[in-house]
């Protein structure tokens, strides 16, 4: 399975198997993103990733404008609404299944409006099958609590 994480930081859901590209705007992330897979292909906007094709496309789009602690601006925001080119990376890409990761405070904004704006918005770009759950990471032997929301969403029900 070929795949391409995007908003990487420093690696998080990549796992074992080494993505054929990493997108990270941060130089300092990239430069370890380039240690930990010399073989991605790396980009640092996924506005302009182009050229390359996955079957799976991975990332937790910024959260500034979906955080208690951010702007609150929602999708609508500079930082977050880079869920929509997320999306289209996914179709640009051809990818099939899209994983993603983000604060579970995106379940609550505007009494749940801005996370039916995501799944709506997945399903008018071809995502018609997707599943989400919270997750703490706890549940994964780390020391702290810390809630995520993931979506995992495909065009095929396979």
């Amino acid at each position: 399975m070929e795949y391409i994480s995007c908003f990487s930081g420093i690696g998080g859901l990549e796992g074992s198997l080494a993505p054929k590209a990493v997108c990270e705007i941060d130089e300092e992330c990239r430069e370890l993103l380039s240690l930990r897979f010399p073989e991605a292909k790396q980009f640092n906007d996924i506005r302009t990733m182009d050229g390359i094709e996955a079957e799976v496309i991975v990332g937790g789009w910024p959260c500034q404008d979906l955080s208690v602690a951010g702007k609150q601006a929602g999708l609508q925001g500079e930082n977050s609404g880079l869920f929509y080119s997320f999306i289209d990376a996914a179709n640009e890409i051809k990818a099939q299944t899209l994983i993603a990761e983000n604060v579970t405070n995106l379940l609550r904004m505007d009494k749940g409006a801005v996370f039916f704006e995501v799944l709506i918005e997945l399903k008018k770009r071809g995502f018609g099958y997707c599943s989400w759950r919270v997750i703490n990471a706890r549940e994964f032997g780390l020391p702290h609590h810390r809630n995520r929301v993931f979506l995992i969403a495909s065009r095929d029900i396979q």
